[in-house]
């Protein structure tokens, strides 16, 4: 008995770090392997709604349409969200962010939902109530379709793998925003087109806090004070898109949370996404380089500045100063080196300007690109 325990081998620290760095890994397995599990089951039932509406015949593209009342005055609602509300009661419309030709889909393709009672009910909620960590978008109880309120605000999750609104922080880079310029909305009522006015990062603040708050934007009381929003936004984007709003537009604001701004309080970072309508009549002339059409250059977290295109690489080009130099010609006046006036010399001296090269030797400004 006592040569048994003698054998025994002694339980020492490196045995516990061992199983203590096994149980961690394993923990890690199985987390990450349920995260990803959850998302797919998440993106399956987007799936099986558009599934259901091709099975009724009805077109899934998002076609720009005004909205119809029939002799009543009532709002005419769209074929596809008859058959959806049959199943999803608090479905409102579906959002799509935009791709140009040629350039990836963004994997922002969502029905859209709101519940006046429980606000929030869908922050953790897949489309058909069950519980998900991942949530489906859904929009502010404030907002109204029906009226419609001068800005509809949709808020979903910045999740890892890119669901929900996990994407929509690319537009930090303004590549992306040229990539995709534009984002589909469509309600019960009516779809549209919306152009991106600002991308800026923002947080929650406490209600008492005298400060601008995005997600107060609900309908603006005048035209000052829309004016001030729209003014507001663009001041604090990070890039300017080139599109601006007027009182009367209708405004469309995407919100996740943000995490990656130390000054920030924990919990309370967001990025912010603000589009407006376009009308029927306008056209939407081409923002895109050809460098921007390099779809495998960009960074896909959206982090990272724009490449510089290899066009303004090129300062040796603009050494062509260097032909200056032509005014050593200049020196044949000693040739005209005769008695006495060779202390001319001094005037023929005029060479040393052709050495302004260094000033015309300006290609540090051809490097300008890169602040794009």
């Amino acid at each position: 008995m006592l040569n048994f325990y003698k054998k025994k081998k002694k339980f020492d620290l490196r045995d516990l770090l061992f199983y203590t760095n096994l149980i961690v890994f394993v923990g890690c397995i199985l987390y990450l392997g349920n995260y990803y599990m959850v998302g797919a089951k998440s993106e399956a039932e987007i799936d099986k709604i558009t599934e259901k509406i091709k099975e009724s015949g009805i077109d899934t593209a998002i076609t720009d349409k005004k909205e119809e009342v029939d002799e009543e005055g009532n709002l005419i609602m769209m074929d596809k969200y008859k058959v959806l509300l049959k199943d999803y009661p608090d479905v409102i419309g579906w959002i799509k962010v935009e791709s140009v030709e040629g350039v990836k889909e963004s994997p922002i393709d969502y029905p859209v939902m709101q519940t006046i009672d429980e606000p929030q009910y869908y922050i953790d909620k897949d489309v058909n109530g069950d519980y998900s960590r991942e949530g489906t978008p859904f929009m502010d109880y404030r907002c109204d379709i029906t009226k419609p309120t001068d800005n509809y605000i949709i808020y979903a999750h910045n999740m890892a793998n890119k669901h929900q609104f996990g994407s929509l922080k690319q537009y930090r880079n303004e590549k992306y925003y040229k990539q995709h310029p534009t984002i589909k909305f469509e309600t019960l009522y009516s779809a549209g087109t919306y152009e991106i006015v600002a991308a800026f990062y923002a947080q929650i603040y406490n209600k008492e806090d005298k400060v601008f708050k995005y997600y107060n934007f609900i309908d603006a009381d005048n035209k000052e004070e829309f004016d001030s929003f729209i003014k507001t936004i663009k001041k604090r984007s990070l890039y300017d898109t080139g599109v601006d709003a007027e009182y009367g537009d209708q405004l469309l604001t995407l919100s996740t949370c943000n995490y990656d701004i130390s000054s920030v309080e924990k919990g309370r970072g967001r990025f912010v996404v603000v589009a407006r309508l376009k009308k029927a009549d306008e056209k939407t002339d081409s923002i895109l380089g050809d460098e921007d059409m390099e779809d495998d250059k960009y960074i896909s977290d959206g982090t990272t500045p724009t490449p510089i295109p290899e066009e303004t690489q090129k300062p040796e080009e603009t050494k062509k100063p260097d032909k200056t130099k032509e005014p050593e010609k200049t020196k044949e006046p000693e040739k005209t080196k005769e008695p006495e006036k060779t202390k001319e010399p001094e005037k023929t001296k005029e060479p040393d300007k052709t050495k302004e090269p260094e000033e015309t030797k300006k290609p540090d400004n051809s490097k300008e690109p890169q602040e794009s």
